[in-house]
């Protein structure tokens, strides 16, 4: 069929409302280079910058002094992950029940076309929050983050950018902003304990939330996508008619791998955290009346071998 022919099917399927509407394989358009609008990114950044200043100024209340000096990054990290988690789960949710054509690739001939652009508006933000949050951790390093955070914010800024230049896999763009999710308890975790709340049953359900919430969105979640990527979706994007560059397909298959493993090297981490906390919290075993009659005799009896 010829691509009007499939337009006028696929209005005709959204009009229907019938599922699975999609522009045919073999008349899908080529993957080339697309506009990235940088003027945007740092238009965006600028926003989160002010937004940082204004969120400085609230915590200089606090009778916290970390809250008061390192509060700031934190509250713009609470915005930035809840508007990522809604707009990732929104999107997320859509882009699984499209077909690989579309999951792939942002065509604008694919009736499902909306799901890839509304993925690349949503990225704007978070990779300008990328950018300014990279900046004040380097800043402050290695108080808001180490190595691994600043590795991270790095190669996430590389990979959105790569990703939103030739409109590829915005269905990896999306449950990436929807691993954000488990940032939120994190953060709550770093308020609860900066205000003397360490023991507190607050924590041990926070903490457990966000255990949880990391296992299932940036390790099962996340592996189940990379496994998506690698074994369905590079395929069919390099192969006709979309010819995607091997190099940009290639480059994104093995940061967001490498993302994953990544991923779940902090899971290693958290659980080890978990594991010795909850040995600190284990009680010790108070000395019973047997165990200490015992340990009467095996005295006396070695007191009287000395003495004789």
């Amino acid at each position: 069929r010829s691509r009007h022919q499939c337009e006028r099917h696929s209005d005709h399927q959204r009009r229907a409302g019938l599922p699975g509407a999609r522009v045919p394989r073999e008349v899908m358009r080529r993957v080339e280079f697309v506009s990235f609008d940088h003027v945007r990114v740092l238009q965006l950044v600028v926003a989160w910058e002010a937004c940082f200043l204004a969120m400085r100024r609230l915590c200089r209340r606090s009778s916290t002094p970390t809250v008061r000096e390192h509060g700031a990054s934190y509250c713009c990290s609470v915005i930035n992950a809840s508007w990522c988690t809604l707009a990732g789960a929104y999107l997320t949710r859509h882009l699984a029940s499209m077909p690989d054509e579309s999951a792939a690739h942002v065509d604008p001939d694919d009736p499902n076309s909306w799901a890839g652009v509304w993925v690349k508006q949503a990225a704007y933000p978070f990779l300008a929050w990328l950018a300014m949050d990279l900046a004040h951790t380097a800043y402050h390093f290695p108080k808001l983050g180490g190595a691994d955070a600043l590795a991270h914010h790095a190669g996430f800024i590389a990979l959105t950018v790569l990703q939103m230049s030739y409109d590829l896999l915005p269905v990896a763009a999306a449950w990436l902003l929807l691993g954000e999710l488990s940032t939120l308890p994190l953060n709550l975790r770093w308020f609860l304990l900066q205000h003397g709340l360490g023991e507190s049953r607050a924590l041990f359900c926070t903490n457990i939330a966000f255990a949880l919430t990391f296992l299932l969105v940036r390790v099962a979640f996340f592996w189940g996508g990379v496994a998506q990527v690698l074994l369905r979706l590079r395929p069919l994007l390099l192969a006709p008619p979309c010819h995607a560059p091997r190099l940009a397909v290639d480059v994104l298959c093995v940061a967001i791998t490498a993302a994953g493993c990544l991923n779940a090297w902090w899971m290693y981490k958290i659980v080890g955290m978990a594991l010795r906390a909850t040995e600190r919290r284990q009680p010790s075993v108070p000395p019973t009346p047997q165990s200490l009659g015992g340990s009467a005799q095996l005295v006396s009896k070695a007191a009287a071998a000395k003495s004789e």
